[in-house]
C-alpha cells in the first residue's frame, strides 16, 4: 500500500488550504500517458488537476 504525507497547499488566488496527497500521477488513457496529475484533498473531498496547472495555481505552505 503506498503511504503519503499531506503537503499543505494555498491556492493563490482564494486563500483556500488544500493538501497534496499524490503528485506526478499518470493518465493511463492510451495515447494520453504523457499527462500528470495532482490530487490533492479539502475537508474530505478529493481533487484532480492536471499537474503543469496546478503548479500555477497553487504554492506550497511553508
Amino acid at each position: 500500500m503506498l503511504k503519503t504525507i499531506p503537503v499543505p497547499v494555498v491556492h493563490q488566488k482564494t486563500g483556500n488550504i488544500y493538501y497534496v496527497l499524490f503528485s506526478d500521477v499518470i493518465e493511463c488513457t492510451n495515447g494520453r500517458e504523457e499527462k500528470r496529475y495532482v490530487i490533492y484533498s479539502k475537508d474530505g473531498r478529493l481533487f484532480c488537476r492536471e499537474q503543469e496547472e496546478f503548479e500555477q495555481k497553487f504554492k506550497e505552505v511553508k
